[in-house]
């Protein structure tokens, strides 16, 4: 899998320790039933049997298992101050 963050992100992710975990989450809505989305979370997972481990840039990234690997994964900082966060999309 390819993946793409700028400098910024980069930064908030070393300053949060190096490490970064993508996962799916579900999300039940009443309109639109089994919406699948991903979320980015500071840290290493706890059980890294369900993760690929890559390494870009001195960050190690452990992406869940069943994440389309031919797609680019997108990870771009949003938000101000403590309220920053990384949100990770599929392109």
């Amino acid at each position: 899998m390819k993946v793409k963050l700028d400098d910024a992100s980069r930064l908030w992710i070393a300053g949060k320790g190096n490490e970064l975990t993508v996962k799916t989450v579900d999300v039940n809505v009443c309109c639109a039933p089994n919406v699948h989305d991903l979320v980015a979370v500071p840290g290493k997972p706890k059980n890294t049997d369900f993760f690929h481990k890559i390494s870009v840039k001195s960050i190690n990234i452990y992406i869940q298992k069943g994440i389309n690997p031919k797609k680019t994964l997108m990870l771009s900082l949003s938000g101000i101050s403590l309220f920053k966060s990384i949100s990770a999309r599929l392109l």
